[in-house]
């Protein structure tokens, strides 16, 4: 979720925000003056900042993805059209309190008002704040067709979720990636997914971790550091427990090469996430790194990204008792998760000084499905470390206007990014919906940019040398990139190691979907061993 999140901060946060908010160049950028909160009219408004595709149709529906404000973001409606490859309308909000949207009132000088935050940040107020921007877009751009849908993954996805719930008459398609829908559910799940999945790799692995995590000035290694590096292990590899074993091991026997080389990379995105503001040497380097004029304005150019963020997290993770052990836990003695637990110390301060109330998102229960008229896609993956597949399973069975597909693969697809931008693509501008007799084999087209994935992401866990990637590479892009791929498009390739790798790759790939519901509206799900098997 926040891979290359300094990188991207670095190249799209404005270099003056306490200049005021900047007039919008085009016809295609707005500013809407809006309730701080919407539940408290009177307390003031904010100007939030959007932006429509500059080559804008009035003949084409519109798109919204909701953006999770501790996701990575983009920088204008053009390029996440762009990114998308999408040939509709699409708008681009820059969420409450970030950069356009900044919001003065939530600093005294340097001092974050943390009560006031939670309340004004929250995503009540940021699915109303969708919903305005909705009715501003059909008010000022007078579309023809007036079909809306929206997309969102992970967060985001809980996000698009409760703005259905909300106003569930405006929605024609939605699709939810790798989303959960429970944010109580989700946390509990991932602790014990977690802890299960590595003691089935290796029975003493899960308590070597706790082991270190208890006594970290011992094997002098920094705590939240190591949480946060097995936290992007998580999004990063499908089949991530290799990599914790060798972080560990790496510890244990005092080598820390694999910890200080990860140690540089989660060092810098770690420091947008650090609560101690007033620290000289952090506002030092932010003012160097953002060309500020002062520790002050450095100080409101960081937190117009890292408050939304912090805010949200808190927000999911607020329903866990951080002052008791989960009894539900796999192993109550055993603290460590996948997701929650580089945040718990900062959000248990939170709960105990009084600035946040727990939080309880339970779009199961929110939704009214009377009132639900969209085609929904679901899509998520069977080994997902954070949102439990069950929770997609569970939609399913409830909407009958919606479709699962579960891939193997796990949380934001790793394995499948590139195809699940075609589905999305298919879903809104050529699919009839739910009821199309193509989507379900869409779901086993392959193409050349599918195999060149698997094959980096093979280079990237060391189990394909960057010689070998070349050729393989070479061979690819002699096939024509739309191409829908069979078996017998690799039985060219010269190399008979070669063609071998290609031709798992591929079969790996044509059977990506290893659940569906579109068949028959039954579940069709195989046990965990046969899916490892294949």
């Amino acid at each position: 979720m926040w891979r290359n999140f300094f990188l991207i901060i670095l190249l799209t946060i404005p270099t003056a925000i306490s200049a005021g908010v900047e007039v919008p160049k085009s016809e295609f950028s707005r500013y809407l003056e809006l309730p701080l909160d919407y539940d408290s009219p009177t307390d003031g408004s904010f100007r939030l900042y959007y932006e429509v595709n500059s080559d804008y149709n009035p003949d084409k529906p519109l798109v919204l993805e909701f953006i999770d404000p501790q996701q990575p973001f983009k920088t204008t409606a053009d390029e996440q059209k762009k990114i998308m490859g999408l040939d509709v309308n699409l708008i681009y909000i820059q969420n409450r309190g970030f950069q356009k949207s900044f919001i003065p009132q939530l600093l005294t000088g340097t001092q974050i008002q943390w009560k006031k935050a939670f309340k004004i940040l929250d995503s009540n107020n940021l699915i109303r704040d969708a919903e305005m921007v909705r009715r501003d877009y059909i008010r000022t751009f007078k579309p023809r067709d007036r079909r809306f849908f929206i997309v969102g993954a992970s967060g985001g996805g809980m996000l698009a979720c409760q703005y259905l719930a909300k106003f569930p008459e405006n929605v024609d398609k939605a699709i939810f990636g790798y989303s959960t829908f429970d944010n109580t559910g989700c946390c509990v799940w991932n602790k014990i997914n977690f802890q299960s999945r590595l003691r089935a790799f290796d029975e003493n692995l899960l308590y070597s971790l706790d082991k270190i995590l208890k006594e970290p000035q011992k094997y002098s290694i920094h705590k939240e550091s190591l949480c946060f590096m097995i936290q992007r292990l998580g999004y990063e590899f499908t089949h991530y427990e290799p990599k914790v074993s060798e972080l560990v091991q790496d510890i244990v026997s005092r080598k820390f090469q694999k910890y200080d080389e990860s140690l540089k990379e989660v060092s810098k995105l770690k420091l947008l996430f650090d609560l101690s503001f007033e620290n000289k040497e952090m506002l030092d380097l932010v003012q160097k790194l953002f060309s500020a004029t002062d520790h002050r304005d450095a100080f409101k150019q960081i937190v117009s990204c890292h408050l939304p963020a912090m805010v949200r997290i808190a927000e999911f993770l607020s329903p866990l008792d951080f002052n008791r052990k989960d009894r539900i836990a796999y192993d109550a003695d055993i603290e460590i998760d996948g997701f929650c637990y580089v945040f718990l110390p900062r959000i248990a301060a939170f709960l105990n000084e009084g600035e946040i109330r727990p939080r309880y998102i339970n779009c199961f229960r929110q939704l009214d499905q009377s009132r639900v008229k969209a085609d929904i896609l679901l899509v998520g993956g069977y080994f997902d470390h954070t949102v439990p597949y069950q929770e997609l399973m569970r939609f399913g069975a409830l909407f009958p206007e919606s479709r699962v597909a579960l891939l193997n693969d796990g949380h934001s697809l790793p394995e499948n990014k590139e195809f699940y931008r075609r589905l999305t693509k298919y879903f809104f501008e050529t699919s009839r919906g739910i009821s199309d007799p193509d989507l379900l084999r869409f779901f086993q087209q392959v193409k050349p940019e599918d195999i060149s994935l698997s094959l980096a992401n093979a280079k990237r866990d060391g189990t394909l040398d960057e010689k070998l990637l070349g050729y393989l590479t070479e061979f690819l892009r002699k096939i024509p990139a739309e191409k829908e791929l069979s078996i017998d498009d690799l039985s060219s390739c010269p190399d008979l190691r070669q063609r071998k790798i290609l031709e798992d790759v591929f079969r790996r790939l044509e059977k990506r979907m290893i659940f569906a519901d579109f068949l028959d509206g039954r579940i069709h799900l195989p046990d965990a061993k046969s899916v490892l098997n294949n």
